[in-house]
């Protein structure tokens, strides 16, 4: 074999590792693909407290709550970096987080001033999530509610009447359905609609959504 055949088998030896290696190279998933539709759900540390995120391109949402410590913060705003968050609400209280290794870390400061460190991860199933009761009829009667489900079936929930803490009752079982009664809290004979937030994709820009 001469010289000349000998560097062309070679040649063609480093194009087709060089192709086998490339065929087999995922593309690194974007912090949109592993929140999927239910977001970021951990612990906060200090607490018994679950904290939940739902971040899209532009805007994200934050929720701390668990109603037998009286916690319960709602933020929401826009953001510069799906990845770095830091936002401050209008008690108050401020949360920060940084998505590394599929996860946000961060802290969370309380409107009564602690600090305390957390860790959320993707939250999974096809019933978890952020939920919040809304609606003129809520509005006016002062109530403000909301549960995060995670993967484990597990709620932490809040639920105020003219900013007071009441015992927080178990989120109602939500149904793929818009029919005006299914997806509603019955609260002292009344029917008060019950929404969850989620993620919406639509070519490269998504936002938060909501359905009830």
């Amino acid at each position: 074999m001469n010289k000349i055949k000998l560097l062309a088998i070679i040649f063609m030896s480093i194009i087709i590792i060089s192709c086998s290696e490339d065929s087999t190279t995922e593309p690194e998933e974007s912090i949109f693909d592993v929140q999927g539709e239910n977001g970021f759900v951990g612990t906060v540390e200090g607490t018994n407290a679950y904290i939940a995120f739902l971040v899209a391109e532009e805007e994200a949402i934050v929720y701390v709550c668990n109603g037998d410590e009286e916690i319960a913060e709602w933020f929401r705003g826009n953001i510069g970096d799906p990845e770095n968050i830091s936002l401050t609400n209008g008690d108050g209280a401020q949360v920060s987080g940084k998505y590394e290794g599929n996860s946000f870390t961060g802290s969370v400061v309380l409107r009564n001033s602690s600090t305390h460190p957390f860790t959320a991860s993707t939250n999974t199933g096809t019933e978890t999530g952020v939920f919040r009761v809304y609606g003129d009829e809520a509005a006016k009667e002062g109530i403000d509610a909301g549960w995060i489900l995670n993967s484990s079936g597990e709620e932490r929930g809040s639920f105020k009447i003219n900013s007071v803490f009441q015992t927080t009752p178990k989120k109602p079982k939500i149904k793929n359905v818009n029919d005006g009664t299914s997806n509603t809290l019955l609260f002292n004979n009344k029917s008060f609609s019950i929404e969850r937030f989620f993620l919406i994709r639509s070519g490269s820009f998504s936002f938060v959504g909501m359905n009830g």
